[in-house]
Order: C-alpha cells, then structure tokens, then sequence
C-alpha cells in the first residue's frame, strides 16, 4: 500500500503565510480558516463543506460533523482553530442556507470549489507533493497526532477511520523515518565480525574506511 504524502511543520506554517500574504482580501479569512481547520481537525472535504453554522460552537471549542454513514461526532478545536473561525465569522457573509464556509454571495462551497482552493494555495507556496489537494492535510493531521505521541486508536477515532489499518499507514512512515535518521547516525566505519566473539584482543574490532573495511 502506498505512504501517504503529509507536511511538515515548516511546509504547514509556509502554506499559512502564503494564505495570510497572497490570498485576496474578501476570502483571506475564510481560506485561512478552512486551511487551519483541515490541519488540527483532519475533516474531509465532504465534511467541511457540510458544516453547518449551528453546529460550530466556539464558546465549548467544538463542532459537530457528520461522518460517513450519517454518524455524528463532536470535534475539539484547539485555541488557533477557535481564533482563526471567530475572525472569520466576524465578516462571514450571510449564507443561503446556513453552512458555515460560503461563498462571497453566500452560496454553497461545492468538493470541486474547495478541493480548487486548498490546490492552488499549496502551488502558491512551492509545496511539491503528488497530491495538491486537501486530503494532504488530512494526511498531515494524521501523522502530527501521531508524531506528538497520540496513540492508534485515538487517532482513529479523531479521524474517523472505520479500520485501524487506515490508521496504522501513518504510524509506518513515521517509523520509517525513524529508521532513516538512526541510519544517518553512521561514522562511516566498518565493525568486522571475526570469529566467535568480537572482543578477542588480537582481533581488530574496528577499521577505519580505506585500510581494508567494507563499505
């Protein structure tokens, strides 16, 4: 199965600006605020662009979601998440039909719309990945909750995964990177196994690169 593709801390803090900085005026808000929301709650596209007003409870720092198969969930939103939706409700055009993120004559976000949105400020910001869409930050929430020492399964509860084999694609990439930084610890130099036990004295336990080590 394929590794999912995620940012990093400095990839995520980059697309931020590059939001803050690029975006235009009378959206800067509501795409901050999308971003910043795909990032700390791991929400899919579906599921944001069906988030209702009244289930967006910044008083109790929380939302109510509608998961796959009509499940309801009650998410927590950490302090820049609450902050960024408050700034964002202050200018929040009136919507049509009560969903939180709307367009600038109050209309629906369709997948199309937002999937476009997250896309081009990701090119914006020079951010190289496979997949230009939201999902990445998804994958981004995934793999940070697991980097902070989050365990599997509340994981996948956070992200609504029906498998715990979803989940567990993200602890493998973490482990991987693991794997290559110990690897990149290495001075270079061969240990040579020779006969039953390396510390016999008359036996050289390490050589230097050059003078008959394997490389």
């Amino acid at each position: 199965m394929k590794e999912p593709e995620y940012l990093t801390d400095e990839e995520s803090i980059h697309l931020l600006t590059t939001i803050a900085r690029k975006a235009k005026p009378q959206v800067r808000d509501r795409d901050l605020a999308m971003v910043i929301l795909f990032l700390h709650t791991g929400l899919r596209v579906s599921e944001l662009g069906k988030l209702e007003l009244f289930n967006v409870d910044l008083n109790r720092n929380q939302i109510k979601i509608t998961r796959k198969g009509n499940k309801e969930q009650y998410l927590h939103l950490n302090g820049e998440t609450v902050n960024m939706l408050a700034r964002y409700l202050a200018n929040r055009p009136e919507a049509q039909n009560g969903t939180f993120f709307t367009g600038n004559n109050g209309g629906n976000l369709d997948r199309g719309y937002i999937y476009n949105i997250v896309r081009r400020y990701l090119k914006l910001a020079g951010i190289d990945k496979v997949k230009h869409g939201p999902h990445i930050l998804r994958h981004t929430f995934c793999t940070r909750l697991h980097q902070k020492g989050v365990g599997p399964f509340t994981i996948k509860d956070l992200a609504g995964h029906k498998s715990l084999n979803t989940t567990m694609r993200y602890i493998r990439i973490e482990n991987k990177e693991q794997a290559e930084a110990i690897d990149r610890l290495e001075f270079g130099i061969s240990f040579q196994r020779e006969g039953a036990s390396p510390l016999q004295p008359h036996r050289p336990l390490i050589q230097k690169p050059g003078k008959g080590a394997k490389n």
